[in-house]
This record gives C-alpha cells, structure tokens and sequence, in this order.
C-alpha cells in the first residue's frame, strides 16, 4: 500500500511540476517575447498602409498635412511621457496578472 501511494505521489508531483514549469514558459512569454513580435508586427502593418497612403495621395497637396498631423501626435506623445505611462502601466498589470497566478498556488 505504501508503495503504490508513493508512486502516486512521485506521479502527482512531477505532473505538478511539469505544469508549473510551463506556466513560467508561458508567463515569460506573454510578458517578454509576444510584446516585442506584436509591436514589430503592428509597424510593419503601418509601414505598409502609410506607403500606401502615400502612393495614393502623392498628387494631393493635404497629404503634407496628413504627415504633419501624425508627427505631431507623436512629438505630444513623446514630450508627455504617454509611451513611458503606457509601458510602466501595461508592466504594473502583468505583475498583477502574475501575483495573482502564483497567490493560486501557494
């Protein structure tokens, strides 16, 4: 009898482990790794439509204001700290997300 639960047990823990082990893949993962491809996937994205904008609108005198328009969007965006905000935020809620999954298991 105690042969068989401590096979259960060996069974059971490893099988634990094993789970842990991917949710700390998974976690590095999401936090490290997907936001990099999303963010170069994302400016591929724009890059290909502002060519295309671009090739569409070049007879157009308004697209010098279209161009304009965005690199003003971007210097606020910059000189209030909005990338900044929004990276210290998203980490705030991964470390969140993260606690609470580990809260879970102790």
């Amino acid at each position: 009898m105690g042969a068989v639960l401590s096979l259960l047990a060996e069974i059971l823990g490893s099988s634990v482990a094993r789970f842990l082990a991917w949710k700390a893949v998974i976690v590095v993962l999401f936090i490290t790794v997907l936001p990099i491809i999303f963010n170069n996937f994302v400016y591929s994205l724009l890059n290909i439509y502002m060519n295309f904008v671009n090739s569409h609108t070049s007879s157009i005198s308004s697209s010098s204001f279209i161009v304009s328009l965005s690199g003003l969007a971007a210097y606020l965006a910059d000189r209030l700290g909005l990338v900044n905000l929004f990276s210290a935020v998203m980490s705030a809620l991964a470390l969140r997300y993260t606690l609470k999954l580990l809260g879970k298991f102790l």
